[in-house]
């Protein structure tokens, strides 16, 4: 999971060696499928000096999500008006609403 805030070193294609630092400011929510990559937009510090338009990777380890937690659609999530959300599950063979917190988000689905 990529949590907004987080650090992530990247470098720039004129400069692969050298690293920079910055902060995930925003996870856009475009997936490319056949790489299997994300767009994500980061804060970086005034003194690195880029050039408009130039090319960066970042290449960050994934934070493993909870092992209790699972990834849904997210029009499977119900928001309530005071601000919680539940999912419907199958309890034997009948529909159980159970109240869920909700994690990262990405491509239309939802960690619960």
């Amino acid at each position: 999971l990529i949590n907004l805030g987080r650090v992530v070193n990247f470098s720039v294609a004129s400069a692969p060696s050298v690293l920079h630092q910055a902060h995930v400011l925003a996870k856009l929510p475009v997936v490319d499928k056949t790489s299997r990559s994300f767009l994500l937009r980061l804060a970086i510090p005034k003194d690195v000096q880029l050039r408009v338009g130039a090319s960066a990777t970042a290449k960050l380890p994934l934070i493993r999500a909870q092992d209790h937690s699972v990834i849904i659609p997210s029009d499977a999530i119900l928001r309530h008006p005071d601000g919680g959300f539940s999912v419907f599950v199958a309890v034997d063979g009948q529909a159980k609403r159970l109240n869920v917190e909700i994690g990262e988000r990405i491509n239309g689905h939802i960690e619960v």
